[in-house]
């Protein structure tokens, strides 16, 4: 017993074996499988590294001052991390600024928590520079800190953003400078430094 199959129609195909039919933007057939399309694992890496990004810089801003503890922290832990991280940014200033911290003795470290607390760090030669600064316009910068921060400001210039706030020291490149102290003056030809007159605690 000879089995027949019924033909197709020449141009026609058969609707319940084909795929539906589209075309796309260049006017050419594409078969849609029913299938929709999974999210890459590459897209969902980067919204955690995005994330996490975001979260390392709240923490940061919260050690720093310039925010409030994120939410899922311990303010307390946070707050001892913050006290010492203070305390180390004051130690680092005994490299670039031996002179203002052996002034201050045991004043150095509530002076410069005070100072520091809403301050993000620009490195120990900024931090030095805007952290005597301030004690000077508070008439706390002892007179020998006034003099190394004179002859510090004969070889740097120590510029500032648009909001006032230190941004990295820059290296002099005139050969002759003049800076002020109580009492005098510093000038500088080259690497040769000349006081004038005496320093005062006035």
């Amino acid at each position: 017993m000879t089995n027949h199959r019924e033909s197709t129609p020449a141009g026609h195909s058969d609707s319940s074996t084909s795929a539906p039919v589209s075309a796309d933007e260049g006017g050419r057939p594409h078969e849609f499988d029913g299938r929709t399309e999974a999210a890459s694992p590459m897209d969902s890496a980067s919204d955690e590294h995005a994330d996490l990004a975001a979260r390392q810089a709240q923490i940061v801003a919260a050690l720093t001052g310039l925010a409030s503890v994120p939410a899922g922290f311990d303010a307390r832990h946070l707050d001892v991390a913050r006290r010492a991280l203070l305390r180390k940014r004051a130690n680092e200033l005994q490299f670039v600024w031996p002179i203002l911290i052996a002034s201050l003795g045991a004043r150095l470290h509530p002076l410069f928590a005070e100072f520091a607390r809403e301050r993000p760090t620009r490195g120990s030669r900024a931090d030095g520079h805007a952290f005597a600064q301030w004690l000077r316009r508070r008439g706390e910068l002892p007179l020998a800190a006034n003099l190394e921060l004179a002859e510090a400001r004969l070889f740097w210039t120590f510029p500032t953003d648009t909001s006032g706030m230190p941004t990295a020291p820059v290296r002099r490149t005139s050969r002759v400078a003049v800076e002020r102290f109580p009492g005098g003056m510093l000038v500088r030809r080259g690497r040769r430094v000349t006081t004038l007159g005496r320093p005062s605690e006035r």
